[in-house]
């Protein structure tokens, strides 16, 4: 897989920087423009997150399935 489409987690660092470029104070602030009756109302049902290398150990594994 080509390292520029590999799964990069943004920092706190990253979130200030960006906050501070948009000028906004607060990740709340970024989305307010969101009606309330569209805000999601409890967590999603999806997996938790698992480290990127037992994720593509695992997309190996299921991509020599026969």
């Amino acid at each position: 897989m080509p390292s520029a489409y590999r799964y990069l987690p943004d920092t706190e660092q990253d979130q200030e920087e960006m906050l501070s470029f948009l000028n906004l104070s607060s990740i709340d602030e970024l989305f307010e423009d969101i009606p309330v009756d569209l805000h999601l109302k409890e967590d999603l049902n999806i997996p938790k997150a698992v480290p990127e290398a037992l994720f593509l150990k695992k997309m190996n594994q299921l991509a020599v399935k026969k």
